[in-house]
This record gives C-alpha cells, sequence and structure tokens, in this order.
C-alpha cells in the first residue's frame, strides 16, 4: 500500500501553543554545556559565557515564526522517494 501527502497528519495541534528556544544572549544557537574543557584552557572564557547565555534565553512563538506550514517541502519529498527505492518500498 502506498501513503501520499494526505495520508500523513504532518502536524500535531498540541504544539500550536509552544515557544521554542532560539538563541540565548549573544549564541545564535543555543550553547550546550556538554562541551569538555580542560582545566586552564578556555582563552575566551566560554565557559562562562555559556553559563551566563543561560540567564538570556530568547524564545520564538508562533508570532515570530509566521503561519505554519505543514506541506512536505521537495527536499524531504526526494529523501523519501530515495529511500523507499532503497528498501524496494512503493511510492
Amino acid at each position: 500500500m502506498s501513503l501520499t501527502n494526505d495520508d500523513i497528519s504532518w502536524y500535531n495541534r498540541v504544539y500550536d501553543g509552544v515557544q521554542i528556544i532560539d538563541s540565548c544572549d549573544e549564541f545564535s544557537n543555543v550553547p550546550l554545556l556538554g562541551f569538555f574543557f580542560q582545566e586552564g584552557k578556555d582563552p575566551q572564557n566560554l565557559k562562562d559565557r555559556m553559563v551566563r547565555a543561560w540567564r538570556k534565553v530568547h524564545r520564538k512563538g508562533r508570532n515570530e515564526l509566521g503561519a505554519k506550514n505543514c506541506v512536505a517541502l521537495e527536499h524531504y519529498t526526494s529523501w523519501v522517494r530515495k529511500r523507499a527505492l532503497e528498501y524496494r518500498m512503493p511510492y
């Protein structure tokens, strides 16, 4: 049995009111503290900057992100087709 875009629910309304963490202070990407720092080898004081950045979390919600788009884009669709061919599944 092959599926089409209409057969798949691409979006769960549970996430309508959710905000995402967009950045933390000066870091455009969310800094994760799981990095390994050698004692005395942090010339840019990165560890302290990251710890402070988590005190200034920038969140984005529906207003900033814009309207939701629940359509599968071509890049994803071509990936699915490729995987379907690879596993000899109908598409």
